[in-house]
């Protein structure tokens, strides 16, 4: 238990980081926040996937979309580990997904932008 929270602790400062550093948006601040239309659309269909259980599928369906060009898709996949960091161990546990899931995911976007770098000093 204690390192499932610890992970989740390490995941939420990781993405913290990189959206103030990489995206110039302090996530304290919900008006620095913003997405433009059509990111914002699939932030909110990844969002309704995991909350319909469908764990798997939603990350399937966002690293299919990355574009890594776009820095959009960027913020939209670390804004989806995000969400998915902040359920709980038995949620992700129903959706037979780990939190360590959801650290490899984050690590794998951040290598396909070329920051994996920066995850060495978090995770």
């Amino acid at each position: 238990m204690f390192q499932n929270d610890y992970i989740m602790r390490m995941i939420r400062e990781m993405i913290r980081t990189l959206i103030k550093l990489l995206c110039n948006i302090d996530l304290e601040k919900t008006e620095d926040l913003q997405l433009d239309k059509e990111a914002a659309e699939k932030l909110s269909g990844l969002k309704e996937l995991v909350d319909n259980s469908l764990v798997e599928n939603a990350e399937n369906e966002m690293l299919e979309g990355l574009n890594t060009e776009n820095k959009q898709d960027f913020l939209v996949a670390l804004l989806f580990y995000q969400y998915l960091n902040e359920k709980s161990n038995d949620f992700l546990d129903s959706c037979n997904f780990s939190r360590e899931e959801v650290e490899d995911g984050l690590k794998t976007v951040v290598k396909l932008y070329g920051y994996e770098g920066m995850t060495e000093a978090f995770l």
